[in-house]
């Protein structure tokens, strides 16, 4: 049950942070995993699932997933006497979706720097994503031909 609705916009990204934390808070980020490993999912398993790893209230987890829900990243729907939250997007879709955000406020904010330091990082970390780089561009310029 994803939801096709995609509502929410990035409003952050934090650099000192790794993973989901970039864009969200830390117990956001725990929830949203909890939310998409399950599909669908309540606040009672959501809670469940994280007690298991910190103390953390129920009402505090209710708060935090329907503060998610008017970010647009959830979806809420009664389902009788409790409610059932489902993502937004799936994980894959929304991470393609901030790298893309984050990709082009770069290149709108620091243009020719953001690409050659997009390409150097890429170089310095992991040089085989140079290869799939200029795989992609290749088959890009091919399309516009």
């Amino acid at each position: 049950m994803i939801y096709n609705v995609v509502n929410a916009e990035i409003q952050t990204y934090r650099l000192n942070h790794s993973g989901l934390k970039r864009v969200f808070g830390d117990l956001e980020a725990a929830i949203m995993e909890r939310v998409w490993e399950r599909e669908q999912t309540t606040i009672g398993k959501v809670h469940q699932d994280l007690s298991g790893e910190r103390v953390v209230a129920f009402n505090t987890v209710m708060t935090v997933m329907n503060r998610l829900v008017k970010k647009g990243f959830l979806y809420k729907e009664r389902r009788g006497r409790s409610h059932l939250y489902a993502p937004v997007q799936d994980r894959h879709s929304f991470m393609q979706e901030v790298s893309k955000t984050v990709a082009k406020g770069l290149i709108r904010d620091f243009s020719d720097y953001a690409v050659s330091q997009f390409a150097s990082a890429l170089a310095e970390t992991d040089p085989e994503k140079l290869e799939e780089l200029e795989q992609i561009l290749t088959a890009w310029k091919a399309e516009r031909n």
